[in-house]
């Protein structure tokens, strides 16, 4: 070996060395930042940063992949100078998207160029890539569960950067944000299964609460009536009978009011029986548009969901509840849709709601009112609880619906954006008719 060798291959020893230690600086920066910071979004910028610090990238980005497999980029570093602007690459691009980002996409695996300027796959980016100092690239997906959450893409501005213990070292920093993402899903997950068991909970308390003072007043109401209607047998018309006669109508109200609480509490007896849904709400169709009234059009869209497990009286009162404080919201007029589909919950999406894996009927009513705040959204299904003016509700139409369909071992969900409508749907285990 000549000198002029020997000098050559110190230099590529210690360009190697150099390299291996920018990365192995990226990736202590990249192990810390996962540990601390807990923001999807802070995660991606800081990471793009400490690629063009620490590993001293030319330019660095990030891409999210969204339900049809199409990667957009979400953050980035470094000499960037729009070469994003146009960047879109989805999983059916192999004869477009052949760079390292396209493949990574699509094959879930690292992948290299090690030199821009001759690898012909890098034709239609060359001339911007090279324009901006990038010789080399390589591409890592991160996948969650199984599912490819995105890729980051990594420009250097040296060629035949990514030799095999580069690589090494870029895998790894794909498995840390693959570790960071998932620990940011279940972090969700737990504080979304939380807020739902507190929100079940304070429910739960309120139901006893109000199912307790329904008890007791309904009592106090039986004397009432009992009193009022001896009292009418002997009243002779005038001033005194219609006194009498308020009272008594009076006490049917409020014994109508505690019938409700005690719905809500889940105190009421149940008949349930195997309900062809569809079937009984198409029965129930014509008394609802009466209900909904004239300037309300409602439209009924059956999904052929088959049959639940439900008592048909308390079929019939989510639905005239549900009817009725949409017409109230809409004042009267608007459009009213009602639809029932089938929906296939799996494990994911158990572990994130309060629904059982398995098959569920949903029922949706949904209308074209002024719809709620975050605010309010928090505290409908309580009772007594309402947005309407002074006089126009009770507060107890939701309360009903939320105590009868959970009876039923079901679900409640309302949807809504100011200014937009709201859709309330309620799902029922499903079950062979």
């Amino acid at each position: 070996m000549t000198v002029d060798d020997e000098v050559r291959s110190a230099q590529r020893a210690e360009r190697e060395l150099h390299q291996v230690n920018r990365l192995y600086a990226l990736l202590s920066r990249v192990n810390h930042t996962v540990v601390r910071v807990k923001e999807q979004q802070a995660l991606f910028d800081t990471i793009c940063r400490a690629a063009t610090e620490q590993g001293q990238f030319r330019m660095v980005w990030i891409g999210l992949a969204d339900a049809q497999g199409t990667v957009r980029p979400v953050a980035q570093a470094g000499a960037v100078d729009g070469y994003l602007d146009h960047i879109v690459i989805t999983n059916d691009d192999a004869h477009v998207a052949k760079g390292p980002t396209g493949v990574a996409l699509r094959e879930r695996r690292l992948d290299v160029c090690e030199d821009i300027a001759n690898d012909a796959r890098m034709a239609p980016w060359r001339r911007d890539a090279l324009a901006r100092g990038y010789l080399s690239s390589a591409a890592v997906p991160f996948v969650v569960g199984g599912r490819l959450i995105g890729v980051l893409s990594l420009y250097a501005p040296e060629p035949g950067f990514f030799s095999t213990k580069e690589c090494d070292l870029v895998r790894a920093i794909g498995e840390d944000l693959s570790f960071a993402l998932e620990s940011m899903e279940l972090a969700q997950r737990h504080a979304a299964v939380q807020a739902q068991l507190a929100r079940a909970q304070r429910l739960e308390s309120i139901g006893r609460l109000a199912g307790s003072v329904a008890h007791d007043f309904n009592n106090l109401l039986s004397v009432i009536l009992t009193v009022a209607e001896t009292a009418l047998l002997t009243a002779p018309a005038g001033p005194v009978r219609d006194d009498f006669e308020q009272i008594q109508d009076a006490a049917k109200r409020s014994a109508e009011l505690t019938r409700r609480l005690l719905t809500f509490a889940r105190k009421q007896p149940s008949a349930a029986r195997v309900l062809p849904l569809d079937a009984a709400i198409e029965g129930a169709l014509k008394v609802l548009r009466t209900l909904a009234g004239e300037g309300v059009t409602l439209t009924w869209e059956p999904g052929g969901v088959g049959a639940v497990m439900l008592d048909s009286t308390h079929l019939d009162q989510v639905l005239t509840n549900l009817v009725a404080n949409a017409r109230d919201a809409m004042g009267g007029r608007g459009r009213l849709h009602m639809r029932t589909r089938l929906e296939e919950v799996d494990a994911g999406a158990a572990a994130r709601s309060e629904l059982k894996q398995g098959r569920w009927v949903a029922l949706s009513v949904s209308d074209e009112g002024p719809g709620f705040s975050a605010a309010a959204l928090e505290h409908l299904y309580e009772p007594f609880f309402t947005t309407k003016v002074d006089g126009r509700g009770t507060g107890l139409g939701l309360a009903t619906v939320y105590g009868l369909v959970r009876q039923a071992k079901g679900d409640v969900q309302l949807e809504s954006v100011e200014g937009r409508g709201s859709t309330v749907t309620v799902r029922f285990p499903s079950v062979p008719g």
